[in-house]
């Protein structure tokens, strides 16, 4: 069984939990909830922060040529690094092909599934190394830095970057991941990931360098690492990366996806600043525009409160200016690292990352993109609940009436019953408030979102902490039920089977469990549902968006986009649909950037909700 071993402090957002309260001490070895093989089919493209610098390198290798490397390994049977030609080897669909700049004519690659027997979960260690032929002159460099582009999704893996300055009569270690932890955004890197590595104290001003990449799949079911354009490059004078972004204050609140117009707070931002140069650098702040799809609608040049940022530090700038935003809508921002310096790399100083969607009903820590899923493991107990959730910080008075779920893989637990759960946190402990109907899983629902329904609606109040858990009774292997992740790195919890709560933060994205406050489609006398309407995917469309709607009873059904004057911009009709799920596929390519709504009128009920058209 893998095992995962966190100790962290994890912050409970919301401001009714008071200093002494909101850190929950986890240093304990769990379950970690995740199948290595389930590697997701994300529809989010991620696009990486350039770093490369604008001058010439001191030195580079483009990995085309297996002669410049030595390779050594001790797996058995071996395996060693190899020169790949085809980009479209890299084994995670949605990190392919091999995204660097030379990747055409060959990159550096180790995958632990290359042992015979690996990709079926055997565990055979690999343990390999590629070092770099070239012994570099930096004698006359007293600050360097060693650049490559880099592919991967973690599991346990370790990969290392080791610098010699003295002909390899001793190292440095630079970590990249290792078996606890990775610094990749929910397991998957960018396509690719520009690392810049200082080495000036290991390499600067040293006549005997050398440079090798070691990859140890700690003798696990692992991945790979790919890696390509390695370069060494004198060190800037001056020269901020921005290393990641926040769209909300996180001592306060969680950063949403979605969230509806009636819980909307202030948009406020935040940027997590390395200087990567030799001086120190004043007025170290950002700016940034905040756009809602036609037009800026806020905008600061700089941040109110700047800083000295000291050579080699990190730094966390807040600015203290917000943005409300007052209708529906998809609002999209740009923060720019800015200084009073001349930025020698400007090209690392501008974050274009994702949008705040503001909805009518629907409140979403995910973003819609997959990440592989949530799910118990292979060997668990037959009578094991499993529960994993996000948390909702209330901002005004509201009624939950259902939660939306989605399912990942397919062919699993199917007529298994899920469910979801609603908690709350009453200022030292967590408690269930309510939970919905159970809802049996068929054929059909797998990667797909469902909606479970609370018997009566969910009564929440400002300033409410809660959690929002899809969950499920176990199983075996084909009773078991998967719930997707991605997006956001989200403040995941778990529920226990103590009734207590634990979580994940970091680097692990959201369950895909939403908040629903439509009271929709109800047949009173029979309590249940006669139709159910989900969000368009993906929001906002470009050309084509998919919705996709569920009947209770066969029915004729009619869909009507209408833009927010009332205009009919489309229409379309199915009849004779028998009960289950069906897909409207639409064709947005003819309407105009802008927010529209859509109704699904059928069986007596009609059903509304809102999408975005941005090209």
């Amino acid at each position: 069984m893998k095992k995962f071993y966190i100790s962290m402090g994890m912050l409970i957002a919301g401001s009714a939990i008071s200093a002494q309260s909101n850190l929950l001490k986890i240093n304990q070895t769990i379950d970690l909830p995740l199948t290595k093989k389930i590697e997701g089919e994300a529809t989010k493209v991620k696009t990486p922060i350039l770093n490369l610098q604008k001058s010439t390198p001191l030195w580079s290798n483009d990995c085309s040529d297996a002669s410049t490397f030595t390779f050594t390994n001790t797996s058995t049977p071996s395996v060693d690094w190899a020169i790949e030609t085809d980009p479209a080897a890299i084994p995670v669909s949605v990190l392919a092909p091999m995204g660097s700049q030379t990747a055409a004519n060959g990159y550096l690659f180790i995958s632990s599934d290359a042992v015979p027997g690996n990709a079926d979960g055997n565990n055979t260690p690999v343990v390999a190394t590629a070092r770099v032929n070239n012994t570099l002159d930096l004698s006359a460099t007293p600050n360097a830095i060693l650049t490559f582009a880099s592919n991967f999704r973690w599991w346990h893996e370790d990969r290392t970057v080791r610098v010699s300055g003295d002909n390899g009569a001793s190292w440095t270690d630079f970590e990249i991941s290792n078996t606890a932890s990775s610094p990749a955004d929910g397991q998957n890197t960018l396509n690719p990931t520009i690392s810049v590595i200082d080495i000036s104290a290991v390499a600067g001003g040293q006549s005997q360098v050398l440079i090798e990449f070691v990859y140890d799949d700690n003798d696990i079911w692992a991945w790979y690492w790919a890696i390509d354009d390695i370069a060494v490059f004198e060190k800037p004078n001056n020269d901020i990366k921005v290393k990641q972004y926040f769209a909300t204050n996180l001592n306060n609140d969680v950063e949403y996806a979605k969230v509806p117009l009636a819980q909307v707070t202030p948009m406020s931002f935040g940027l997590e600043i390395e200087n990567l140069g030799v001086n120190d650098i004043t007025n170290v702040g950002f700016a940034y525009d905040i756009n809602d799809g036609s037009s800026s609608v806020a905008s600061a040049s700089n941040i109110t409160s700047p800083i000295t940022s000291v050579s080699g530090a990190i730094d966390s700038v807040f600015e203290t200016t917000s943005y409300t935003p007052t209708a529906l809508g998809t609002y999209t921002y740009t923060l720019t690292a800015v200084s009073d310096s001349v930025d020698d790399d400007p090209t690392n100083n501008p974050v274009m990352n994702g949008a705040l969607e503001v909805t009518t009903n629907i409140w979403a820590v995910d973003d819609g993109s997959l990440e592989g899923s949530y799910s118990q493991l292979f060997d668990v107990d037959s009578t094991a609940v499993f529960k994993v959730g996000n948390m909702f910080v209330v901002q005004a008075d509201a009624i939950i009436y259902s939660l939306d779920i989605e399912i990942a893989g397919t062919n699993q637990g199917v007529n298994s019953n899920i469910f979801g759960e609603i908690w709350s946190f009453d200022g030292s402990t967590w408690s269930q408030v309510s939970a919905t109907l159970d809802k049996t899983l068929t054929s059909n629902d797998n990667g797909t979102w469902v909606n479970v329904r609370f018997d009566q609606g969910v009564n929440v109040a400002s300033g409410d902490n809660i959690i929002a858990f899809a969950g499920h009774y176990g199983g075996d292997n084909t009773e078991r039920v998967s719930f997707a992740r991605g997006g956001k790195d989200g403040s995941v919890r778990l529920g226990l089977a103590d009734g207590t709560v634990n979580g994940f933060s970091g680097d692990n994205p959201p369950p895909h469990v939403r908040l629903n406050f439509e009271n929709y489609g109800v047949n009173i006398e029979e309590n249940i549902e006669v139709i159910s309407l989900n969000q368009n995917m993906p929001n906002p469309a470009v050309n084509n968006t998919v919705i996709t709607y569920s009947l209770q009873n066969n029915a004729d059904v009619n869909l009507v986009i209408t833009d927010l004057n009332g205009k009919v911009v489309k229409t379309i009709s199915q009849n004779n649909q028998v009960k289950g799920l069906h897909t409207f596929n639409v064709n947005v390519s003819n309407l105009a950037n802008g927010v529209y709504q859509y109704t699904l009128s059928g069986a007596g009920s009609s059903i509304t909700k809102s999408m975005v058209v941005a090209k």
